[in-house]
């Protein structure tokens, strides 16, 4: 089981002076969503929630132009399926008119709904879910979302200087600077450099951090703009003659009366019935057909074949998808709150200039045996069909 870390909107990011999504409602409120998905995030993570994956994230798209303009449909995807948790928020057009500060209390309404959504089914605790909540709210009331580095001394010994760093403006995009201070006094009111452009996110910032050091007396940081798409910033600072102090975001009073509800909808439930389900593979890039083909035709066949064997679980569905990466190759189950995920993961290349049909045929054997031994069910003898469908092409 993974621990909770982070609940994000999608687009997750995109250029600054383009927009992230061709809807102006979605793009607006996925940037001002990001500090807040920053925010909360920050306190969902203190939790230390156990799930089936770190990662919740909410795919933003435009309403349908026949849906109900005055709400916000959010949809729920209960099934988990091996990567992260999927919650889809439709956004309709009005969302685009709201000032910034009221689309980022309508972001926290969404984010709040899709993880305490998922709290029932995944055994996560409402009471403990409420006080993060109240913790975001009351950490950053105008969803001001900031970070430091720890101190790092001089090498005088006198001064000790850290990055920090906040996202607040409505671009969705942070600013970094310098904070230097005499070494030993923790009270003292810490100088500031000039401030620079930063990324959308505290892992930007964390990678800023990491440049932190001392050039005789000087601080000297490299702020990141855009991974790699904008030239990174070079932010310096002499205690000594400090430039412009950054300034504190101001707070906001936000008037919610105009900010549309949020409508959940739950999708995906647990079958009443022991149900083996697979739900495809991806992605196809350079997957060879000859692995392919038999593979999907050996586990669709699993779904009536296994039916009878499955029954003897103690869950209700076993949902088996497949992907093709890089990452963690091999066979993994995961035993959830009423079912079971199993997932095969191989390399593309490992698909090519092989038998494809064996080597379908044994890793289906091989998660069919690990299912088997991880919920104490007995072998299954798996009659698997001859392939007789057109082999689909290589990585389409």
């Amino acid at each position: 089981m993974a621990v909770v870390r982070t609940v994000l909107f999608y687009p997750y990011s995109g250029w600054r002076d383009r927009p992230w999504h061709e809807s102006p409602a979605v793009d607006l409120l996925a940037r001002s969503g990001r500090r807040v998905s920053e925010v909360y995030s920050r306190e969902v993570t203190a939790l230390g929630l156990q799930g089936p994956s770190s990662e919740a994230r909410v795919f933003l798209s435009p309403a349908a132009a026949d849906s109900d303009e005055g709400v916000v449909q959010v949809t729920v995807h209960q099934d988990f399926g091996g990567t992260f948790e999927a919650v889809h928020a439709e956004i309709p057009p009005g969302v685009a008119d709201l000032h910034d500060a009221q689309r980022a209390a309508l972001a926290f309404r969404i984010l709040r709904a899709a993880v305490e959504t998922l709290a029932p089914e995944r055994g996560w605790s409402a009471e403990a879910l409420g006080r993060a909540a109240t913790a975001a709210q009351e950490a950053a009331p105008a969803w001001v979302f900031a970070w430091q580095s720890p101190w790092k001394s001089a090498p005088s010994r006198r001064w000790e200087a850290r990055g920090a760093f906040h996202l607040v403006d409505p671009d969705a995009f942070g600013q970094a600077w310098i904070e230097a201070r005499p070494r030993g006094e923790e009270d003292a009111d810490p100088v500031r450099s000039d401030v620079a452009p930063s990324f959308v996110s505290h892992e930007g910032f964390k990678r800023s951090a990491r440049t932190l050091s001392w050039d005789g007396p000087v601080a000297t940081m490299t702020s990141f703009g855009h991974m790699g798409l904008t030239e990174p910033t070079e932010v310096r600072l002499d205690p000594t003659s400090p430039g412009p102090r950054a300034a504190a975001p101001n707070p906001v009073t936000v008037d919610e009366s105009a900010v549309p509800p949020v409508v959940v909808t739950v999708k995906g439930s647990v079958p009443e019935e022991p149900t083996i389900r697979f739900t495809g593979g991806g992605p196809m890039n350079g997957v060879a057909g000859a692995y392919s083909t038999p593979l999907f035709a050996y586990l669709n066949s699993l779904e009536e074949q296994g039916r009878n064997w499955w029954a003897g679980a103690d869950r209700l569905l076993l949902q088996i998808d497949v992907y093709f990466t890089d990452e963690r190759p091999g066979i993994s189950v995961r035993r959830l709150a009423h079912m079971m995920t199993a997932t095969v993961r191989r390399a593309a290349p490992t698909t090519r200039g092989v038998d494809g049909e064996a080597l379908a045929r044994a890793d289906v054997e091989a998660l069919v045996a690990k299912v088997a031994d991880r919920m104490g069910l007995p072998p299954l003898s798996l009659d698997l069909p001859d392939v007789q469908e057109s082999q689909r092409p290589d990585g389409w």
